[in-house]
């Protein structure tokens, strides 16, 4: 939750941080080896920045720089 609340004030990111983060960490329990869920990370954040309009991700800007135009 903590994760999620640093990618604040993006609407977008706090939500798919926090949802992303409870999967990853289920996964890290069950098998704990960092370097697949790095790999996963790299790529679902490739996907959204290629799939997804800028309008909606926000540019995945986070904090004060979320805000500036």
């Amino acid at each position: 939750m903590v994760f999620a609340l640093l990618h604040l004030p993006n609407p977008f990111l706090a939500p798919v941080t926090f949802l992303g983060a409870w999967i990853w960490c289920w996964i890290y329990r069950r098998h704990p080896n960092v370097l697949p869920l790095a790999l996963s990370h790299a790529l679902v954040t490739l996907a959204i920045l290629a799939t997804l309009p800028r309008s909606l991700t926000g540019g995945m800007r986070v904090g004060y720089s979320y805000l500036l135009p």
